[in-house]
């Protein structure tokens, strides 16, 4: 995956992204943690393969705004629905 390369000024601009990531990914162990903790079948269900191309799409578009969500949607359902017909 090809990602947009981002220019910093400061150590600040730097560390506050580092924030964020390191924010996001306390969120999602969290989530996890706590789908664990409940019994649910949370983590079961954000596994399966609609699930995962779906996260996988919205992480894509949102570090290329290119127009990419245009072109593979399409192609995803059409992959997706032959896989569905066999």
């Amino acid at each position: 995956m090809h990602k947009i390369k981002k220019n910093y000024s400061s150590y600040e601009q730097i560390n506050l992204d580092l924030e964020v990531l390191k924010t996001e990914r306390d969120l999602a162990y969290h989530h996890i943690i706590r789908a664990a903790k409940n019994g649910k079948n949370e983590i079961k269900n954000s596994f399966t393969p609609l699930n995962i191309i779906k996260k996988g799409i919205q992480s894509f578009t949102t570090t290329n705004k290119i127009g990419i969500k245009g072109i593979l949607i399409p192609i995803l359902i059409q992959f997706i629905l032959g896989k569905l017909k066999k």
